[in-house]
């Protein structure tokens, strides 16, 4: 009912998410695929408030209803998790790039 795709280039990571139910979905994503002790920051664009809508968070991200549904994630590392909530039959598209 939902799936979840992570893929590399060099060291930027590209992450996919669809949620294919009518209900709102609560996704816990871990990130042991990172590498190492790096940390990442997170290019994340998911669905808006309203449908055919679009939320684009870059860091550094402020709370509020710049994010729509989803959280700032600076920083982020091996040892991290997303937590995402995703619309009905909504998703997400995440860009990971090491912090330089």
């Amino acid at each position: 009912q939902f799936v979840v795709l992570a893929r590399r280039q060099g060291d930027r990571w590209y992450l996919g998410g669809i949620n294919g139910r009518q209900a709102e979905r609560a996704v816990k994503v871990a990130l042991p695929f990172l590498e190492g002790n790096a940390q990442y920051t997170t290019l994340m664009i998911g669905d808006g408030k309203t449908p055919r809508r679009f939320n684009i968070v870059t860091p550094p991200a402020v709370s509020g209803d710049q994010l729509g549904q989803f959280s700032s994630f600076k920083g982020l590392t091996s040892q991290d998790s997303m937590e995402l909530h995703l619309s009905p039959y909504g998703g997400f598209v995440a860009v990971l790039d090491p912090v330089r």
